[in-house]
């Protein structure tokens, strides 16, 4: 029998712990702050923190934004995409680093976006997929991941398809004016 050096039993048991602990780690078990998720300028919502009930300081605005956040998601179960919109904003803005929040925010946004009838709102359509990428590029969890770069990927194509329409618009436009110029030399 060959004779291994306690170098490589050392080695081979740290191989072995680290990925029995990889193996176990859950992403959605891990810290729900997420460092990736950096507080901005960005204002989500106007409205200010109800201090009278859940009091003042961080821990209260973070005790706040988890009562919207159950809010928000029944608001989004119950298709009243304003109020989840309107509920998930303040919730942001109360707890920015949260990426539960933002996918709620996020969620109820491009609810808003596709129930919207008329011509596309280019605004909310940049908002949406601001908030789909701010998901998709932190550590959360890969489900959330997923949808954050599916949804992303979609807005994606219609902003390619506004951008293509306006190109043409543009060329025919330009096309028009070139026609009109010649019929006035004639």
């Amino acid at each position: 029998m060959k004779k291994v050096s306690t170098k490589v039993l050392y080695a081979a048991a740290a191989v072995t712990l680290l990925s029995s602990q990889l193996l176990l780690a859950n992403p959605a078990e891990a810290d729900a702050i997420s460092p990736r998720i950096k507080q901005s300028t960005k204002i989500y919502s106007s409205e200010r923190p109800n201090s009278s009930y859940f009091g003042t300081g961080p821990a209260a605005r973070m005790t706040e934004a988890s009562a919207l956040r159950f809010q928000a998601e029944k608001e989004l179960a119950d298709n009243n995409i304003d109020e989840a919109l309107r509920v998930s904003g303040k919730a942001v803005q109360l707890d920015p680093g949260d990426p539960g929040t933002h996918l709620l925010y996020a969620r109820a946004l491009t609810g808003k976006f596709y129930s919207n009838e008329g011509p596309i709102d280019e605004k909310m359509l940049a908002k949406c997929y601001e908030e789909w990428m701010l998901i998709a590029l932190h550590d959360s969890d890969q489900e959330e991941q997923q949808e954050a770069r599916v949804q992303a990927k979609r807005l994606a194509k219609i902003a390619k398809g506004i951008a293509k329409k306006k190109a043409i618009e543009e060329k025919q436009r330009k096309e028009a004016i070139v026609d009109a110029h010649k019929q006035e030399q004639r």
